[in-house]
C-alpha cells in the first residue's frame, strides 16, 4: 500500500513540476511583455517632442503629466475617449500659472517647440445640463457622460470635467445623430466606434485609429500585471503543494525502507525456524522408527510368554 501510495505521489509530483515549469515560462513571457509596454508608454511616439521635453525635465516644478496618462480608461471606451480628447490628450497638466510660465520659458529658451498647458488653479469644469441629461438618459444607444466612464484622481477632477464633463458617449452613429437632434446639437457627442458630432452639427468619422495608443497600452499593461499576479499566486499554491508531497514521499520512503528491513529479518527468522522444524521432524521420524522397533520386540516377547502360560495351563488340566 505504501509503495502504491508513493507511486501515486511520484506521478503527482511529476505533474506539479510540469505545471510549475509552465507557469514560470508564462510569467517570464508576461514580464517581458509588461516591460515592453512600460517602455512604450513612457516613450510614446505620439507625444510631441516639446511635450516630452517638459515632462522629462526634473528641474521644472509643478508638472503633473500628460492628461491622457492621468486617467484610466476601460478598454471598451478607449477609442471614444481618445476621439473626445483629440489633440488635447497631450496637454500638460500643471499646478498653477507660475509653473506653466516657467515651462513655456524653458521651451522658448531652448527652441523646443510649443505645448498646451492646463493649470489646475485656472481650468474650470464643464457639465451637461441636468434637464438635457434627463432627456437622453433613457434614449436607446446612450452610454453615458464621458467623464463618468473614466477613473482619475480627485485632484484632477476640474481638468477631466473640463474636457469630458460635457461630452456624451453613444453606441453608434445612429444614436449619435438621434441624440444630436434631441439636444439640438448643443454638445459634443462621440460613438464607441470613433465618430464624433461637434456642437453645431459637424460630424467626423471614417477609419478607426489603431489601438496602440498609450491608453490602450495602459489597459493592456494592467491586464498583463493582473495576469502575472494571478499566475504568481497559482505558482505559490503549487510550490506549497509540491513541498507537502515531497515531505510525504520522503516519509513514505523511510517507512518502506524500514518495512523492507523488517521483512528481511522476518524472512531470515522464518528460514531458521523452518530449518529447526525440519530437524525436529527428522528427529521425530528417527525416534518413531526406534519406537516401532522396540514395540516389535515387546510384542514378540509377550507372545512367547503367553504361549508358555497357555502350555502350563493345558498341562495342568
Amino acid at each position: 500500500d505504501l509503495k502504491r501510495s508513493n507511486d501515486e505521489k511520484k506521478a503527482e509530483i511529476t505533474k506539479i513540476n510540469s505545471v510549475i515549469n509552465d507557469l514560470n515560462k508564462e510569467i517570464l513571457v508576461l514580464n517581458n511583455k509588461a516591460d515592453i509596454l512600460k517602455d512604450n508608454i513612457e516613450s510614446d511616439g505620439r507625444i510631441p517632442q516639446s511635450v516630452k521635453s517638459v515632462i522629462n525635465n526634473v528641474r521644472l516644478k509643478g508638472i503633473k503629466g500628460v492628461l491622457s496618462k492621468l486617467i484610466d480608461v476601460p478598454n471598451e471606451y478607449v477609442l471614444a475617449i481618445e476621439t473626445a480628447l483629440g489633440a488635447n490628450s497631450n496637454v500638460i497638466v500643471t499646478d498653477d500659472e507660475k509653473c506653466t510660465k516657467e515651462a513655456i520659458n524653458f521651451l522658448k529658451e531652448n527652441k523646443l517647440g510649443r505645448a498646451t498647458f492646463f493649470p489646475l488653479s485656472v481650468i474650470k469644469e464643464r457639465n451637461i445640463n441636468e434637464d438635457d441629461l434627463s432627456l437622453v438618459n433613457k434614449v436607446e444607444g446612450f452610454v453615458g457622460v464621458a467623464a463618468s466612464l473614466v477613473k482619475f484622481d480627485d485632484k484632477y477632477s476640474n481638468i477631466v470635467l473640463n474636457q469630458l464633463g460635457n461630452v456624451l458617449v453613444v453606441q453608434d452613429i445612429d444614436a449619435l445623430n438621434n441624440i444630436g437632434k434631441i439636444l439640438n446639437y448643443r454638445y459634443k457627442i462621440v460613438s464607441l466606434g470613433g465618430e464624433i458630432l461637434y456642437s453645431g452639427g459637424a460630424i467626423t468619422g471614417g477609419t478607426s485609429r489603431n489601438n496602440n495608443s498609450s491608453m490602450s497600452q495602459k489597459y493592456e499593461l494592467e491586464n498583463i500585471l493582473r495576469d502575472i499576479s494571478n499566475k504568481e499566486e497559482t505558482l505559490k499554491d503549487n510550490n506549497r503543494k509540491l513541498s507537502g508531497l515531497n515531505t510525504e514521499f520522503d516519509k513514505n520512503n523511510i517507512l518502506v525502507d524500514e518495512f523492507e528491513k523488517d521483512i528481511l529479518v522476518l524472512r531470515e527468522t522464518l528460514n531458521l525456524k523452518n530449518s529447526n522444524i525440519e530437524n525436529i521432524e527428522n528427529n521425530i521420524n528417527s525416534k518413531q522408527d526406534e519406537l516401532n522397533g522396540t514395540q516389535n520386540v515387546i510384542d514378540s516377547s509377550l507372545d512367547k510368554e503367553l504361549d508358555n502360560i497357555l502350555k502350563d495351563y493345558y498341562d495342568a488340566i
